[in-house]
């Protein structure tokens, strides 16, 4: 029989009253900004990230940055017309030039740069994708993204039909892996599956999770190994009936602006030494998983945060997880 806790009709309708979620939609942590090998040498590209607008950088000698998008001085956006000379980003309305480091590095027609800056992001480079670190309060990195290690895997296929942007927030996105009992309705699994090992760890979370899946076109025993880098970087590594089958399905979600996300997918197969083998498991894997995630779009895209949901028992460790969750906003 499964048991339920009593809450009022207030509790269950909280967040119909103003915004979808009673929290911000930038939690802190690091989030995806783009692959390094779609930035062009000597390239400015504009983009928003967790509600601001930032330009993207790459120098003509490949070191890449984010700042803030408008100079100081008048305030252009340097995503618009904007040049990179060399290590250096140059305004397009005066002709300011910035460094490396953000610096104000040259004025035209005045011999004494001013001491100013663009803010720059700090950002780390793993597996190629280019990452940003925001803090609500614009305090420090509280930790760094770990290097994955690629031996003895393909390399990651990322490609334009594995990126969505949705209105949606990173949340419920990561919720959704702890949340067992939707896999029946949503996913046709056969069953609740069970949650093993589940352990938070700092900006860490990582669980087990066994069910019955079909992906192969009969039922096989899928035994999926999830690793959360806080809310913006979800690592699944699925064994399919005790190595018949492994691959790795990378998620970074991103806040972008106005309740939007951005989520960018990678798969690679545990390598098998035949290339050709290897690329017709990727491509059979490829729309099978993005076809799955896309099954749960319109649920998040229109979904609201229940503050305090009446969780049955199947319903996998919610609150905890959403106790977890909730550092990432103080």
């Amino acid at each position: 029989m499964n048991t339920q806790v009593e809450y009022s009709k207030t509790d269950l309708q909280a967040g119909r009253a103003g915004a979808r979620f009673p929290f911000s939609a930038s939690p802190r942590g690091w989030y995806a900004v783009a692959w390094v090998e779609d930035l062009a040498l000597a390239s400015v590209r504009p983009a928003r990230l967790c509600d601001r607008d930032i330009v993207v950088v790459r120098t003509e000698s490949g070191e890449v940055a984010v700042y803030d998008a408008h100079c100081p001085h008048l305030g252009a956006h340097l995503g618009y017309g904007g040049i990179v000379e060399g290590e250096h980003l140059r305004c397009p309305f005066h002709g300011w030039e910035y460094d490396g480091h953000g610096r104000c590095s040259k004025i035209p027609f005045v011999d004494t740069p001013m001491k100013v800056g663009l803010r720059q992001w700090p950002t780390v480079v793993r597996g190629g994708m280019l990452q940003a670190w925001h803090d609500p309060n614009d305090q420090p990195a509280l930790w760094t993204p770990v290097e994955i290690e690629q031996d003895g895997w393909t390399a990651p296929i990322h490609r334009e039909d594995c990126y969505w942007n949705l209105r949606a927030h990173v949340q419920d996105i990561a919720e959704n892996g702890i949340d067992v009992a939707h896999f029946t309705t949503v996913h046709g699994a056969q069953a609740v599956g069970d949650l093993l090992d589940l352990r938070y760890e700092g900006a860490h979370a990582s669980w087990t999770s066994l069910s019955v899946s079909d992906l192969g076109g009969k039922p096989s025993i899928a035994k999926a190994s999830v690793v959360l880098n806080a809310l913006g970087l979800h690592q699944v590594q699925v064994v399919i009936d005790q190595d018949k089958l492994q691959f790795r399905s990378f998620l970074y979600v991103t806040p972008v602006a106005e309740g939007r996300i951005d989520i960018r997918m990678t798969v690679s197969v545990k390598s098998s030494g035949d290339r050709r083998k290897d690329r017709m498991l990727l491509s059979y894997l490829l729309p099978r998983l993005t076809g799955e995630l896309a099954k749960d779009f319109a649920i998040w895209e229109n979904k609201i945060y229940i503050e305090r949901p009446p969780l049955s028992r199947v319903d996998g460790p919610i609150r905890h997880f959403r106790q977890w969750a909730s550092a990432f906003y103080r």
